[in-house]
């Protein structure tokens, strides 16, 4: 996410799985590059009021942002080598990560 932010004159799209995200106004001003936000709904180190948060600034700065929760899912479910993986929750994140790259790059 912070690539996205910093760096909208050379990245064109980005995509973020359980990043933490910032709700900040300031921070989130900077962001014009278009940002899938991927993230658990059961991560504890990620807590869902802090996407919602996210998600809500995003939208009232009118920021392109497309955040996508997996609700069964914890943080690293999209990692094989992980105990938490989630084949179910990995597989819809990496058809909906391959549709917004496809959107926004092209190809």
């Amino acid at each position: 996410m912070r690539t996205a932010q910093n760096n909208a004159e050379t990245v064109t799209a980005a995509v973020s799985y359980y990043g933490q995200p910032d709700s900040d106004p300031e921070a989130l001003a900077k962001l014009d590059t278009p940002l899938l936000a991927i993230f658990a709904g059961r991560d504890r180190s990620i807590p869902i009021t802090d996407v919602r948060a996210f998600r809500d600034s995003a939208l009232t700065l009118d920021k392109p942002v497309e955040v996508v929760v997996e609700p069964d899912a914890l943080h690293g479910f999209a990692n094989p080598g992980d105990a938490r993986y989630n084949e179910s929750s990995a597989a819809r994140a990496f058809a909906r990560t391959i549709a917004f790259l496809r959107q926004h790059l092209g190809a």
